[in-house]
């Protein structure tokens, strides 16, 4: 505008003009003014439209402020509008007078609003009290502000130089690292209150972007941490807690496992082993072990390590010598007293002050024990205790009172197989005494017969001579007298065969009704002499012929009926025969026999006694009617052979009923057997001799089973008496046989140790590569597998035979890969099984292979029973396989199925332990036979 005289532009004229009221200046705009108003009226828009927007976003205490600064920028622009418009009164310019009056509303709102105080105030009342400590610094990492909280806080935390960042940063060790960051934050803290700090940082830059500031916040944040450490706590508690529950249900499981163990298993070696085991990884410790005490006689007590587990890593000391016969008082006075009081001992190993004893314990790596005596009764039996090599393990009330019961149950364990021994004992006592018993009646009454026959058969011969009245009525005398001794001591020979077990019933075809009446027959002359009915009443529909033990079923039924006879005076004895069941598949069946009188009966009280030896209802029975009291004694014995038991129904003075039920086999004739053992004669066989053509021949067999070795060169040797044989226990000694005598022929086992039978034909093929000859293999195994006749073949084996092999597999074998002449007839019997055949065929070598399959069996079976305990999978598998080649050539189908399922157990648990004691049982019970085998044969 002060230069618009020489251009013009802001205005083009400027004039005076009279308008009647004054004097005024009139101008005519240019071009320049025009911008300049735009320009204004925009800026005022702007500032006018930022102010609108104010007031709806900023607090209600800061509305009537933007009002009074609104309104002083709309009046000066309205003037300025209406000046435009041209409604100016007398052409008059308005917005001096509009600013003027802007100049006393703002001036006005200055006093009553406190614009330049009030927000100042505020920004200070703010950052002063607010709980959160700030520091501000410059550019320059100085001070600039700082609140009450700050201070406050520094001075908790002992922090003197905070007027610079750069000094602050070396007192407080971490921030240097959060300035660099200029994120995040640290935590500070006062370790004497426990009051935490958290300081966070930021930097703020000015909207030029020239210099920044740096914000340091500090927050207390002690209640926090507080609950933190207070739920970590909690939760450390919790997973404790969760631990100690898991660490107990498991211990808990176990020692349910492991005492079932004790209880049940009758193998209190094997049982004792397994539970120590169970409990010792459940209980999560490093080793756990029994002890057996003993008391000597000068009344020290000492101690012997006997059972042990040890965890993975963990070196036994089941073998440490220095573990034996140790002295209770090791553990000192205090802990030998509390063990003989029943009491628990339990010691972190650092913390025990006895040297001996905690340098005992430190030697074998132990750094916490527990331990728990065992009684027996009132009587100290051991210690069962439990280390941690590991850690220092701090046990539980809850844990520690677990582990007692199971010393408790050890305890019980211990007290049955006392218990146990003391009765098997007892039993084996009592068996000695009562065959030695009945060895005595049986020898007495074989002495006393001899001559007693002597005695009836020449007073038979006497009675036959020409004698007087009165010599022959003495001669009937003796007869009759020697005939009732006879009698007697028949009876007490068949009970003292019963009682020791050494009667064996003899099954024959019968006829019921023969039977029925020869043992009528018996007792008619009793019956007419008493005027007395016998009957005799058969079922229709009882088969005529069956299998039974003729003479037994009639002694039963003669002493039933001759003791009706006795009994009876006056009426009539029945024989009653009738068929109670008859099998459709098993073609049996089943036949009570009964034998009803009407004499004086028996009362309810002596119903039992009547059944014991040598008892009759009372003593004025015996001697009114005479007898031992054997019979009915016997006839129960026989019948309890037979699978039956003799059953009465009386009435006193009006009779009795004797009954017993039978199941026998039906028979289709009276000779069925005679026409069975007709088919089982001998009979010639032409087979060819054992005269060689060519070299002396030498066979190889290849077993590891000393059974399997023993049947082989046994038949070998029977037929072919002249042959050498060669023997090798595993491949490695079959190869070396092979090279220094090049037998004939092999018979090759395929499971053995150190070199299997596949291994050891592989070597010799190999070896005989180059060589015109080719000695036959032929496979000899107990392997049923899918597919392994093949692989013989493939490997190089001429033939298989599959255990157990016969003489006549053998021989054939023989015939076909060996040049055998000189034919000669050689003697066979016919057998019904394999089993039979070496029992029938060679008495000598059936007794001999007994023997060896006694040993083998024994040995094995302690093998079997070691490699579990000791965890030997492989080892186990091998025995497993050995026992079923055993049972295949001994004909024991279960021996063979048993070990099969040890041979295919694929890892040690609680199934494979259910298999090998199952296969244990068995093995007891084939050596039972064995026993009573070897003894017949004797």
């Amino acid at each position: 505008m002060w230069t618009n005289e020489a251009h013009g532009l802001f205005f083009q004229e400027i004039w005076g003009s009279d308008n009647g009221l004054f004097f005024a200046v009139d101008v005519k705009q240019g071009i320049l003014h025009w911008i300049y108003a735009v320009y204004n009226s925009i800026l005022t828009i702007v500032s006018n439209i930022i102010l609108v927007r104010a007031l709806y976003a900023s607090p209600k205490v800061y509305i009537n402020r933007i009002w009074m600064v609104l309104l002083g920028s709309l009046i000066p622009w309205a003037a300025h509008i209406i000046a435009i418009a041209g409604f100016a009164p007398y052409d008059m310019d308005l917005i001096p007078f509009a600013l003027s009056f802007t100049a006393l509303i703002i001036f006005w709102a200055l006093y009553k609003y406190q614009f330049f105080k009030a927000p100042p105030l505020a920004f200070k009342t703010i950052f002063q009290n607010i709980s959160e400590g700030v520091i501000i610094y410059d550019q320059n990492k100085h001070m600039i502000a700082i609140n009450i909280s700050a201070k406050a806080y520094l001075n908790t935390l002992q922090i003197q130089n905070f007027q610079n960042l750069v000094e602050l940063g070396k007192e407080v060790k971490d921030l240097p690292e959060l300035l660099d960051q200029r994120t995040g934050h640290i935590i500070l803290s006062n370790q004497t209150n426990n009051i935490f700090f958290e300081v966070s940082f930021k930097v703020y830059n000015n909207e030029h972007k020239t210099s920044n500031y740096f914000f340091l916040n500090i927050r207390n944040i002690t209640e926090q941490k507080i609950a933190e450490i207070r739920i970590k706590a909690n939760e450390q508690k919790l997973q404790s807690f969760n631990m100690s529950l898991l660490r107990s249900e498991k211990m808990l499981t176990s020692i349910a496992f492991a005492t079932k163990e004790l209880l049940s298993n009758r193998e209190f070696t094997f049982a004792t082993q397994k539970a120590i085991t169970l409990l010792g990884d459940g209980a999560g410790v490093d080793r756990a072990y029994l002890f057996e005490g003993f008391k000597s006689e000068d009344g020290d007590y000492f101690i012997s390590q006997r059972f042990e587990w040890s965890a993975n890593g963990v070196p036994p000391e089941i073998n440490n010598p220095n573990l034996q016969n140790i002295p209770l008082q090791i553990f000192g006075q205090d802990v030998f007293s509390k063990f003989l009081k029943n009491m628990f001992f339990y010691s972190i190993v650092a913390k025990i002050e006895e040297d001996t004893l905690r340098e005992f314990l430190q030697f074998q790596g132990i750094k916490t024990i527990l331990i728990i005596p065992v009684f027996v009764g009132k009587e100290f039996w051991g210690l069962v205790g439990f280390d941690d090599c590991s850690e220092e393990r701090e046990w539980s009330e809850a844990e520690t009172a677990l582990l007692i019961s199971f010393a408790d149950s050890i305890s019980n364990a211990v007290e049955r197989k006392k218990l146990e021994e003391s009765l098997r004992a007892s039993m084996e006592q009592a068996r000695e005494a009562s065959t030695a018993k009945s060895e005595f009646l049986a020898n007495m009454s074989h002495e006393i017969r001899t001559p007693l026959n002597g005695v009836i058969g020449f007073t038979d011969l006497l009675s036959k001579t020409k004698l007087s009245k009165e010599q022959k009525e003495y001669s009937n005398a003796i007869m009759q007298s020697g005939k009732l001794l006879l009698n007697l001591i028949n009876d007490i020979l068949d009970f003292s065969k019963i009682e020791a077990g050494k009667l064996e019933l003899s099954l024959l075809s019968c006829n019921i009704n023969d039977i029925a009446n020869e043992s009528l027959k018996v007792i008619s002359p009793t019956a007419d002499q008493k005027n007395l009915n016998l009957v005799l009443s058969v079922d229709p529909q009882v088969p005529e012929f069956v299998i039974a033990d003729v003479m037994r079923v009639k002694q039963i039924l003669i002493n039933l009926l001759s003791n009706a006879a006795k009994f009876t005076s006056e009426g009539e004895i029945e024989l009653k025969i009738t068929l109670i069941n008859q099998g459709k598949l098993t073609n049996k069946s089943r036949i009570e026999f009964a034998v009803k009188d009407t004499g004086i009966g028996i009362s309810e009280e002596k119903k039992q006694v009547i059944f014991e030896a040598f008892a009759q209802e009372d003593n004025s029975t015996t001697r009114k009617y005479g007898g031992t009291g054997l019979g009915l004694t016997i006839c129960n014995k026989l019948l309890k052979l037979m699978e039956s038991r003799l059953s009465v129904e009386s009435e006193l003075n009006k009779g009795s009923v004797f009954s017993f039920e039978l199941e026998l086999e039906n028979s289709w004739q009276s000779n069925e057997l005679e026409k069975i053992a007709g088919s089982q004669q001998q009979v010639q066989v032409e087979a060819p001799s054992r005269t060689i053509k060519k070299k002396a021949i030498k066979i190889l067999l290849v077993d590891d089973n000393s059974v399997n070795m023993l049947l082989a060169k046994t038949i070998v040797k029977n037929l072919i008496p002249n042959t050498k044989i060669l023997e090798a226990k595993n491949g490695l000694e079959a190869v070396e046989q092979f090279k220094a005598y090049n037998p004939s022929l092999i018979f090759m086992d395929i499971q053995m140790p150190e070199m299997s039978g596949y291994e050891a034909t592989a070597i010799i093929r190999a070896l005989e590569q180059g060589k015109e000859s080719r000695v036959p293999i032929i496979a000899l195994t107990a392997g049923t597998v899918k597919g392994e006749f093949e692989k013989c073949l493939a490997i190089g084996m001429d033939s298989y035979l599959s255990k157990p092999v016969l003489i006549e597999d053998i021989e054939n074998v023989l015939d076909k890969y060996l040049d055998l002449s000189d034919k000669k007839p050689i003697q066979r019997k016919q057998v019904l099984s394999r089993y039979e055949e070496f029992r029938e065929a060679d008495p000598d070598f059936f007794k001999e292979l007994l023997e060896v399959s006694q040993k083998n069996l024994n040995k094995l079976q302690s093998e079997l029973t070691l490699y579990l305990i000791e965890n030997n999978l492989e080892r186990l598998k091998q025995t497993g396989h050995a026992l079923k080649g055993l049972g295949l050539n001994l004909d024991l189908p279960n021996l063979t199925t048993l070990a099969t399922n040890v041979e295919k157990v694929t890892e040690l648990g609680e199934e494979a332990t259910e298999k090998v004691a199952s296969l244990n049982q068995e093995i007891n019970f084939i050596l039972e036979n064995i026993d009573k085998e070897l003894n017949q044969l004797s």
